[in-house]
């Protein structure tokens, strides 16, 4: 997750790519380091007025409610990919080989090509998964737990963790999908959820690119069809719930 733009730069041949690789790398890494050590500290000096599981979002409670919200956001993207085949009368043929062309091309970890494909769909879902909660754990949800419950404390959150996400600083590349969704919509889904699980494994299910390609490259064309329309179905249903599902978080704060 953290990394895939920088390799698929260094595949397309870009100059210069091996030192920024690795200065990324360094500094995803301390940043890392850093945030855990931080968030324990404060967590020692009582900082969050919680156990140090839930400082990190890390809890059962709002584990579905933050699924269903953090999908609605795909969702909007299914809505507006329909709303655009329609415009451009486009068919659901025309728009899966759209999405199966961008799987297609996805950068992944080199580690791909490596890897049993029997096994490949498994180990990118618990590659991102892990990874997707040790950044979004400790550089979004610690930060919103220990700032008071006010309207920016998500904004806050949101750009930290894009200034970080991808390393656009040091890559230059700013990619405005991740920046919408992971910066922008998952704080607020998880200032109302609390739960930073259900916000990665909807991520990770419903969201992640390189995931779906994982499905193609080691299952086949058949499985990623069933794949692709499994996203789009829990994608569209979460859309239609959450706003029951924003209005029952609303009711119990």
């Amino acid at each position: 997750m953290w990394y895939t733009p920088v390799l698929y730069q260094a595949r397309a041949g870009a100059h210069g790519l091996a030192a920024s690789f690795s200065n990324s790398m360094a500094v995803r890494l301390a940043v890392a380091v850093g945030a855990a050590a931080s968030a324990y500290a404060h967590y020692r000096l009582g900082v969050c007025q919680r156990s140090y599981m839930k400082c990190l979002g890390l809890s059962r409670r709002g584990l579905l409610e933050s699924f269903i919200l953090a999908s609605a956001v795909w969702g909007v993207f299914v809505a507006a990919g329909l709303a655009y085949a329609v415009a451009r009368g486009l068919g659901a043929g025309r728009l899966y080989e759209i999405y199966r062309g961008n799987a297609m091309t996805a950068p992944g970890p080199t580690w791909f090509s490596d890897l049993d494909p029997r096994i490949l769909p498994v180990a990118a879902s618990l590659f991102w998964m892990l990874t997707g909660l040790l950044c979004f754990s400790l550089v979004q949800a610690f930060i919103l737990e220990s700032l008071p419950r006010r309207p920016w404390s998500p904004l806050l959150a949101g750009v930290l963790f894009v200034a970080m996400y991808n390393a656009p600083l040091l890559t230059g590349e700013w990619k405005m999908d991740d920046v919408i969704v992971l910066g922008m919509a998952y704080p607020v889904a998880y200032y109302m959820a609390r739960n930073s699980i259900g916000l990665i494994g909807a991520y990770v299910a419903v969201y992640e690119l390189p995931v779906a390609a994982a499905v193609l490259h080691g299952w086949g064309e058949g499985c990623f069809r069933v794949f692709v329309a499994l996203r789009a179905a829990v994608a569209s249903a979460s859309l239609l719930v959450a706003p029951l599902v924003v209005k029952r978080l609303l009711r119990s704060r």
